[in-house]
């Protein structure tokens, strides 16, 4: 997948290569074989603006050209395959590849302040709890197809997660100090 949030702004070409029409040839694939295809979207398919957490079938009304390309391949998977799981994800972060968490703990190891927003709230999901619910999934045989919400539980904002990883960074010794974090709006 093409999950370069921000550059898909200025490449909506490759994102959309990647996030639909990379799906819609997994999903002829799949259905050429039989196979069930499990496959990984965003809340970013969503504005962001509502209070209460989306549902699976609220209609998708994406903000950039990264969830428009995201929300082009679920069409696309809907279109090509029944046998599918299509999994929402938010927030994303894990050991490997970049993420909010690697970010953050770049940011405070090179940078004096962190300004990190503080009117965006999700639920971040471990990858490695993804990835062995997703196991379980697969082993279970389970056939109720369709789009499914997948995230860890509670909600937070960005700049509290921040604050989280940087106490968390300083007692497991990621990081040798503690910087101010600053709050700031989206808009800022």
């Amino acid at each position: 997948a093409y999950t370069a949030v921000d550059r898909a702004e200025d490449e909506p070409g490759p994102a959309l290569e990647l996030n639909a029409d990379g799906v819609e040839n997994l999903a002829r694939m799949a259905a050429g074989i039989g196979a069930r295809l499990i496959h990984f979207s965003t809340d970013y398919v969503f504005a962001g603006d509502r209070q209460e957490p989306y549902r699976e079938d609220d209609p998708p009304r994406p903000l950039s050209r990264y969830g428009w390309s995201k929300w082009q391949g679920e069409l696309r998977l809907a279109a090509s395959l029944d046998a599918y799981f299509l999994l929402r994800i938010s927030w994303l972060y894990g050991v490997h590849g970049p993420n909010f968490v690697h970010t953050m703990l770049r940011v405070f190891r090179e940078k004096e302040t962190a300004r990190v927003v503080n009117d965006q709230f999700g639920s971040p999901t471990y990858a490695a709890s993804l990835a062995a619910n997703v196991a379980g999934l697969i082993a279970s045989g389970c056939e109720r197809y369709g789009v499914y919400h997948y995230c860890d539980r509670g909600v937070i904002s960005w700049f509290d997660f921040a604050a989280r990883i940087m106490d968390l960074a300083l007692a497991s010794g990621l990081i040798g100090r503690r910087i101010p974090l600053l709050e700031v709006e989206d808009d800022d």
